[in-house]
C-alpha cells in the first residue's frame, strides 16, 4: 500500500513538472528585417535557418513548437529576444515558420515544450555563416522573373529549400546543403522526379 502511495506521488510530481514544462499562445515569426544581424546570444542571425526568439528562456534552450491550427512541430534553439509584441510567446526564423505553416498566417496558436534548458551564454567572436560557402543545386536559369517563379512554385510541391537568386539571370536553386555529400543525395532525390540539375558552391545570402 505504502509502495503505491509514493508511486502515485512520483506520477503527481513528474506529470507537474511536464506540464510547467509546457507553454502555449501565439507565435509569430521575423526575417528580412533582422537577416545578418547579431542575435542576443551573439550569433548572426541567418532567417532560412532554424531558430527562435524568447523573452524569458535561457539562450540555448530547444524548445519543440507544435502548431495547434495544423498539427505540425518542429524543434527550434533559443538564440534571440522577443518578441516584442504583446500577447506572442516565441517568434520563429522565417525557416522555422515555413516548416510548421505559420508564414503566410503571420502568426497561430502553439504550444510550447522545453525539451532542455541552455546555459544562456553569449558566444564571443562567431563567424558568421552567411559567409560561409555554402552547396547548392542549380535547375535552372531564366532571363524572365515570371518563369523562374513558375519553375520555383512547381519544384516547391515537392522540395524544401527553393529559392530564386537573382545574379545576371534569375536562377532557381534548392538549398543550401553544408556539404557536398548532402548535395549530392538532394541531386539523386531531384534526378529521381525527372528535373536536370547540378551543383554549384558559393556566398549567395540575398534568397
Amino acid at each position: 500500500m505504502i509502495r503505491y502511495f509514493f508511486l502515485s506521488i512520483i506520477l503527481i510530481i513528474f506529470s507537474i513538472t511536464i506540464h510547467t514544462h509546457q507553454l502555449n499562445g501565439k507565435a509569430s515569426w521575423y526575417g528580412p528585417k533582422f537577416h545578418g544581424n547579431k542575435t542576443a546570444n551573439g550569433e548572426i542571425f541567418d532567417m532560412y535557418s532554424i531558430s527562435a526568439a524568447h523573452k524569458t528562456l535561457p539562450l540555448g534552450t530547444y524548445v519543440k513548437v507544435e502548431n495547434l491550427d495544423n498539427n505540425k512541430t518542429i524543434r527550434v534553439r533559443i538564440n534571440d529576444r522577443g518578441p516584442f509584441v504583446k500577447n506572442r510567446i516565441i517568434d520563429l526564423s522565417y525557416g522555422a515558420a515555413k516548416e510548421i505553416g505559420l508564414v503566410n498566417k503571420g502568426t497561430a496558436n502553439v504550444r510550447l515544450t522545453i525539451l532542455k534548458f541552455g546555459d544562456n551564454k553569449y558566444k564571443k567572436n562567431v563567424k558568421s555563416e552567411l559567409n560561409i560557402k555554402k552547396y547548392y543545386i542549380q535547375i535552372a536559369s531564366f532571363s524572365n522573373k515570371k518563369r523562374a517563379l513558375k519553375m520555383k512554385n512547381k519544384l516547391s510541391k515537392k522540395f524544401k529549400m527553393v529559392f530564386i537568386y537573382k545574379s545576371k539571370f534569375y536562377k532557381v536553386l534548392i538549398g543550401p546543403f553544408t556539404s557536398k555529400a548532402e548535395a549530392k543525395k538532394g541531386l539523386k532525390i531531384v534526378k529521381y522526379y525527372k528535373y536536370n540539375g547540378y551543383i554549384i558552391n558559393g556566398i549567395i545570402n540575398n534568397k
